[in-house]
Parts: C-alpha cells; structure tokens; sequence
C-alpha cells in the first residue's frame, strides 16, 4: 500500500527515480608529489623545506597515446622522463612537447637532461591500478636560482619531438629555487573505473 501511494506520489509530482547505470567509464588520475631539500649551510645535510602535491592534466596526446598501445597496437614508449617547469605555468589540454603556449621549460639543473621516470606498480585493486616512481624518484640538482612551478612527463630525454604525457602546475603555486637545492619529483598514475 505503502509503495503504492509513493509511486502515485512521484507520478503527481512529475518525479522520477534514477535507473542504475549499464556500464562504466574509465578515468586517468595522476599525483605528482614534488620535495625540495636544502642544506641550511654548506656541507650539511639536506633538509626538507617544502612539498607540494598536485593533481595532472593528461594532454590529449597522452591519451592518444594510451588509448593506441591498448587498443590500436600503437607502437609502446620504453622509457619516460620527468621535466620542470619555470613559474606559472598553463596546461593546455592540446599542448605537445613541441608546441605548449602556456609554459616554458625550466633547464637550471645539472646536467640539463630530464631525469627518468622509473615506474613500478605501487597499489592495485578490482578497478584501480597505480603505476609511480615512489621507489626510485626523478631527482634534480639545481644549477642555478631560478623559479619554478611545475613538472611535467614525457618521452625523450632532450629536445622537443617526442610525446608529451602529462603536465601540472605546483597546488602551492611558484617555488624559488637556489643553487644546490634538491627536487624530488614523484609522480603515480590511476587508471580506474570511473566509480572508484
């Protein structure tokens, strides 16, 4: 009787009750976590004095790029690199390595060669799988005082032809970096049912 009078209820109402869904989505989740460590004098240790965490845009030449080596047997990229950012940067969904209006690449450290992204599986689930470098992080010895403000991911070592993956701007906002400073990037990918 009960249910009898909700649903006249609902049809005089104009109310309707939501149908589960059918199927799922996926979603791509990225967590760049960046540290830098300084001594506080010459010949100290290393102390941490900030950490930023933040949340990646996938570009949609990565997603290209995922969706192809799953499904579309694209040609797999071996090896991926971390780069920094100077300060402010934009993330354009459309940005290639090659062509990205909204930031410039930050090359104030040693060697100026960005640093590899050495992924292993960190956690997984029924509908969530993460891959990151937690145990091996992309490290950066700065050169020279600069200002940075984000990371990004990519395909090549050097150079702009290549695929570009992802790319964040620091949560914090810009860091000012002085010479001998430390970064540490750490950067974990989700892929997961989108009701995970």
């Amino acid at each position: 009787m009960a249910k009898g009078l909700a649903k006249m209820a609902a049809r005089s109402f104009g109310l309707t009750t939501a149908r589960p869904r059918n199927g799922s989505g996926t979603k791509v989740h990225g967590v760049v976590t960046t540290r830098c460590y300084r001594s506080p004098y010459p010949g100290a240790p290393r102390e941490l004095i900030w950490e930023d965490v933040s949340h990646n845009i996938v570009v949609k030449q990565g997603l290209e790029y995922a969706i192809g080596v799953a499904l579309n047997n694209a040609t797999q990229i071996g090896t991926w690199y971390c780069g920094l950012m100077y300060d402010t940067p934009t993330v354009s969904a459309t940005g290639t390595l090659g062509s990205h209006a909204g930031w410039t690449e930050c090359l104030a450290y040693s060697g100026q060669t960005r640093q590899e992204w050495v992924e292993a599986f960190v956690a997984s689930a029924n509908n969530s799988f993460t891959l990151g470098n937690s145990a091996s992080k992309a490290s950066f010895t700065i050169s020279s005082a600069c200002t940075v403000g984000g990371v990004f991911l990519c395909s090549t070592e050097t150079g702009t032809t290549g695929t570009l993956y992802s790319g964040v701007a620091f949560t914090g906002g810009n860091r000012s970096l002085t010479t001998l400073d430390q970064l540490q990037v750490t950067y974990n990918q989700t892929l997961a049912d989108d009701g995970s």
